[in-house]
């Protein structure tokens, strides 16, 4: 089987989880074993929990989330990313919390 990727994603896969797509190509596919990720189905089955967070927020509605380009210092990004999943909704709740504080209201 041949696979083709991105050089620089293929070097940011083995620097956080220690694996590389090359390795992909020598998976024997016919004799896999493959589990189904049940955290989706669970979602389903509880829509009232779905989107909810550890630290008790909720996902905005698709409706509600623009994908924007900004310029932020790369430390910054860096820590942020650092802190794991669900960075970049804590970052617009840091944001909320800075626009209600500083800024005038509308």
């Amino acid at each position: 089987m041949e696979i083709s990727f991105d050089p620089s994603k293929g070097a940011r896969n083995i620097s956080e989880r220690g694996l590389s797509f090359e390795r992909a190509a020598e998976l024997d596919f016919l004799h896999a074993i493959v589990l189904m990720d049940e955290r989706a189905t669970m979602a389903r089955r509880l829509p009232a929990l779905a989107g909810v967070h550890a630290d008790g927020s909720r996902d905005l509605p698709s409706a509600a989330v623009g994908r924007i380009t900004i310029r932020l210092s790369r430390d910054v990004v860096s820590r942020c990313r650092a802190s794991g999943e669900g960075w970049q909704r804590r970052v617009d709740k840091a944001l909320r919390k800075w626009r209600k504080r500083y800024s005038p209201a509308p």
